[in-house]
C-alpha cells in the first residue's frame, strides 16, 4: 500500500503495520516513510517556485 499525506504518511504506515500485526495476526510487517514537507507547493511554502527572470536569463540552469 501506498500513503500519501505529505506530513504524516510515514506514521501512518507504521500505525498500519502494527495494526495488521496486532488486530489480525500477522506474523511480521513493516511500516515505513520519508517525510518531505519542504516540497509542498502551497502559500506558506514558495521557495522551490519557478524564478521566471532566472529561466529567461540562464534557462540552463538547475533552479525550476
Amino acid at each position: 500500500m501506498t500513503l500519501n499525506r505529505f506530513c504524516s504518511s510515514g506514521m501512518q504506515a507504521i500505525s498500519i503495520a502494527a495494526q495488521r500485526v496486532i488486530v489480525d495476526g500477522a506474523p511480521i510487517a513493516v511500516g515505513g516513510g520519508l517525510e518531505s514537507i519542504s516540497l509542498v507547493q502551497n502559500n506558506a511554502n514558495k521557495h522551490h517556485d519557478r524564478n521566471e527572470w532566472l529561466m529567461q536569463h540562464k534557462p540552463r540552469s538547475t533552479c525550476r
